[in-house]
């Protein structure tokens, strides 16, 4: 009798296994804990569920995605030539671009990482949502007709038709592999998605530490925002009002200096010469002052080469560190995820090992009568409405996985 206990159990938490194909994902709350089959609220649980019906969760936050998003579209627009940089950045032609071939080279890198989180990675987290929100068919599909051919297999055994039971037995046996192997390929697809973010973390992770390096080795280039030069052409441009005010003065004095002397003949003659010597002034500030306007555009196209890789450099450092962090923290679920889907397995592994098992007419009742408790299940329904909520939920954060980012 307690045999047949702890096989009951085993085919409780294996129907529960049925009912769940799919919606495991949601309830495993640690991957190695053990879901208790009769805590049906797993499905919807409150408690480290795959997906909150009353959030916008599905891993991380929905918001959690879109910073990842913006992060790679920003990724994916930097420069990753020697000529797209030199144009982006505007590099003058008299700057030697070996300044930033190693910003460049680790551009190249961190935009290939942005490729492969939205060419493969985050698709596929994606599509692990969409599957589950399929279940429901999937539901719909197989589990009425297995719960019917259970039930017939009893009816046979019942009946002493041992040949029926054996066509139900094998109907039951095929429509559990259909599920053990969906069941697989989902455990596939989210170990897969697991081992992908491990790594798109850790590439994360390293390019982070590079570019940090980068701030020393390159400081020059990389951590001067230009305020040196903005202080310099600020100071040149007073220079230049200085020397527009003195050239409109000196061209004043010397277009009306006969004009300011009170003898006339003298005045005129004396003028002539003092004439001269302001219009010598007047050019030589007219000079000076061009001279400056030169230099003020010489700074301020270094400058502002400057401010487009320092604004570069820093907005890529700061967003790779924020989004290794939100990688990271993704990764536990997508562990959990995994977990449940080994333990999904393991029941339908637990049920097709009890009914292929099961020979003759002793051996088949025995089994039966353990799988009729199968149908009497009254929570596989309110499974089966609660899935549809779920599969909602989880079609929904499929149609708003992707943002659009301005440019």
């Amino acid at each position: 009798m307690k045999n047949i206990q702890r096989i009951s159990k085993k085919l409780i938490r294996s129907t529960f296994a049925l009912s769940l194909i799919g919606a495991s994902v949601l309830s495993q709350v640690h991957a190695e804990v053990t879901v208790d089959p009769a805590h049906y609220d797993t499905v919807i649980g409150t408690d480290g569920q795959f997906i909150d019906l009353d959030s916008d969760k599905f891993v991380l936050h929905q918001e959690g995605w879109y910073t990842i998003q913006a992060y790679v579209e920003e990724a994916l627009r930097l420069p990753v030539t020697e000529t797209s940089m030199i144009s982006a950045f505007a590099i003058p032609s008299n700057v030697p671009f070996t300044n930033f071939q190693a910003l460049l080279d680790q551009y190249v890198l961190v935009n290939g990482t942005a490729s492969f989180w939205n060419v493969t990675l985050y698709p596929d987290m994606v599509k692990l949502a969409l599957e589950l929100s399929n279940y429901a068919d999937i539901h719909s599909l197989f589990m009425a007709p297995l719960l019917d051919s259970l039930v017939a297999m009893k009816a046979a055994v019942d009946s002493q038709d041992l040949a029926g039971a054996e066509v139900q037995r094998q109907t039951a046996l095929s429509l559990l592999r259909i599920l053990k192997s969906y069941a697989v390929s989902r455990e596939e697809a989210t170990a897969k998605a697991e081992m992908d973010l491990l790594m798109f973390a850790d590439q994360i992770a390293m390019q982070s530490g590079q570019l940090d390096q980068l701030r020393n080795t390159h400081a020059e280039y990389l951590m001067d925002d230009g305020s040196d030069l903005r202080e310099r052409i600020a100071g040149l441009q007073t220079r230049v009002a200085q020397l527009n005010a003195d050239y409109d003065r000196f061209v004043t004095i010397a277009a009306t200096t006969p004009t300011y002397s009170w003898i006339p003949i003298v005045g005129l003659l004396a003028g002539v010469p003092v004439a001269g010597v302001y219009g010598d002034k007047a050019e030589k500030a007219r000079k000076e002052r061009n001279q400056v306007l030169a230099d003020i555009e010489e700074l301020q196209t270094e400058l502002n080469y400057k401010e487009n890789i320092y604004a570069s450099y820093q907005k890529s450092y700061t967003s790779i560190v924020g989004i290794e962090n939100k990688i990271r923290a993704a990764i536990p679920y997508v562990n959990k995820l995994k977990g449940h889907w080994l333990e999904i397995n393991s029941d339908f592994d637990t049920m097709l090992e009890l009914i292929e098992s099961t020979e003759g007419a002793n051996g088949l009742g025995n089994a039966l009568a353990l799988v009729a408790s199968i149908v009497s299940q009254t929570t596989v329904a309110q499974i089966q409405t609660e899935w549809q909520e779920i599969s909602v939920a989880a079609s929904e954060f499929a149609q708003n996985a992707y943002i659009v980012v301005e440019n």
